[in-house]
């Protein structure tokens, strides 16, 4: 099946909205599209706010280095908008939550995914 820009992500973020409640979070989406986030989790402490990217498979930058993906935001987010990236790689069916420090770009390579492969939303 192809699926165009607007449904793979609408597919992210039911996807991430089943991996949450399935880890035990209780999630809520919000009414309108035009939010600067697509989910808000309920970690039991407090409230996070989520905006949720997808990205097929990690590209080598060039030959000798290793694969990457540029998670670029857009200026019209701040740091106050959300407070984690859900990263989902489509290829390898992988989520990533990345804090989201005021990011306008963050490049995601093998060597830092394990720092940002767990669901514990602080």
């Amino acid at each position: 099946m192809i699926l165009d820009s607007n449904k793979i992500g609408c597919l992210a973020e039911y996807k991430f909205i089943v991996k949450c409640m399935e880890l035990g979070y209780i999630v809520s989406k919000p009414t309108l599209d035009s939010s600067k986030y697509d989910a808000i989790i309920d970690n039991g402490e407090r409230l996070v706010k989520v905006q949720i990217k997808s990205r097929t498979k990690m590209m080598p930058k060039s030959k000798t280095a290793s694969p990457q993906i540029t998670l670029t935001g857009s200026k019209i987010y701040v740091k106050d908008d959300f407070d984690y990236y859900a990263l989902y790689i489509i290829d390898s069916d992988e989520w990533f939550v990345i804090p989201n420090g005021d990011l306008i770009s963050f490049v995601f390579t093998e060597s830092n995914q394990k720092k940002y492969s767990t669901f514990a939303f602080r």
